[in-house]
């Protein structure tokens, strides 16, 4: 999903080249945001990275885990709900 993210979002740009008259922005938007240039290849990574965390902090709430596990009967002893949260920000790295 990040990707799908993140593709999207630099599609933006682009179409927004069309609405707007000025031809040096056109130019600089037709000769960095090309899938082959560093910058394009830079923004990518970095909102991959970004729209990784956010999913996954919309996805996987440690407190409804937890709330979960308790319910269902099992737990992990001596796992608290930061530690999921902190396993998480290592898993998504």
């Amino acid at each position: 999903m990040p990707i799908i993210f993140a593709s999207s979002m630099l599609i933006i740009p682009l179409s927004v080249v069309n609405y707007i008259p000025s031809e040096r922005f056109a130019q600089f938007m037709g000769a960095n945001f090309r899938p082959t240039s560093p910058l394009y290849i830079l923004v990518y990574l970095v909102m991959i990275v970004f729209f990784s965390y956010f999913y996954a902090s919309l996805v996987v709430n440690p407190e409804d885990m937890s709330r979960n596990l308790k319910k269902m009967g099992a737990s992990i002893p001596g796992i608290r709900p930061d530690y999921i949260a902190k396993d998480l920000n290592r898993l998504t790295f």
